[in-house]
C-alpha cells in the first residue's frame, strides 16, 4: 500500500512523511525534505509581531510580504533591504540601539551577499552584540530542501524555510508563510523555554 502524501507548507508540495513516535507512544509526521511537522501543531497562541525586516531584491515579493504580514494583522511594522549587506548594516543599527526585531525574513538567492552568507552574519552579530535569544529567521527560496540546506537550517537556529516556486497565488502563499512562521516563532518559544 503505497504511503499517503501530506501537503507540507514549507515546501509547498505534498510529500512523504517521516513518521516518529512521541515520548507517549504517538505519531508526528514530518516532511522527509525540510523536517518541518505536517500536522498543525494544535497551538492556539496566536502571534502579531512588532517589527519584521525583510532582505528581498524583488519588489513584487516584497510587496506580496508586506500585505501577508502587515495587512493581515500578523506584523504592526515591515522594513524591506534589497541586500544582504543592507541587511546587516540596518541590524547593526537597530542593535545598537537596544532594538531587536522579532522576525527575520531572508531570500536565500540575491546578488552580492546571499541570504545563507546573510543568516551567518547576523548569528555572528547576535554574539557580538550579546543579544539575549536568536532572531528567528525565515528563508525564502525558489529552490528545494536538499541535505545541505537542511543541516543550514538546523546550524542556524530557529530557522525555517518557505520554497517560494511552487505557488503562483499570493494568497496560498500569504496562508503558507503565516503557517510556517507561526511554527518557526513556537520553535523559537521551546528553544527559549528549554534553557530555563
Amino acid at each position: 500500500m503505497p504511503i499517503q502524501k501530506i501537503y507540507c507548507n514549507s515546501c509547498g508540495e505534498k510529500v512523504e512523511p517521516l513518521i516518529a513516535l512521541n515520548t507517549k507512544g504517538e505519531e508526528t509526521n514530518f516532511c522527509i525534505n525540510c523536517g518541518l511537522p505536517l500536522e498543525d501543531s494544535g497551538s492556539e497562541e496566536s502571534y502579531q509581531l512588532e517589527h519584521v525586516v525583510i532582505a528581498e531584491d524583488s519588489p513584487l515579493i516584497q510587496q506580496i510580504i508586506s500585505d501577508v504580514l502587515v495587512g493581515q494583522g500578523f506584523a504592526r511594522m515591515l522594513s524591506t533591504c534589497v541586500s544582504g549587506e543592507e541587511m546587516i548594516a540596518r541590524l547593526t543599527n537597530l542593535f545598537a540601539h537596544g532594538r531587536t526585531p522579532d522576525l527575520i525574513i531572508l531570500d536565500v538567492n540575491m546578488s552580492g551577499m546571499s541570504g545563507i552568507d546573510c543568516a551567518v552574519s547576523i548569528r555572528a552579530l547576535e554574539q557580538g552584540m550579546s543579544t539575549q535569544e536568536p532572531i528567528p529567521i525565515l528563508f525564502f527560496t525558489s529552490e528545494e530542501c536538499d541535505a545541505k540546506f537542511k543541516n543550514t537550517l538546523r546550524s542556524l537556529s530557529p530557522a525555517m524555510y518557505v520554497n517560494k516556486g511552487l505557488d503562483s497565488s499570493p494568497l496560498l502563499l500569504g496562508k503558507r508563510f503565516q503557517t510556517v512562521i507561526t511554527k518557526l516563532l513556537e520553535l523559537r518559544s521551546k528553544m527559549i523555554n528549554s534553557k530555563k
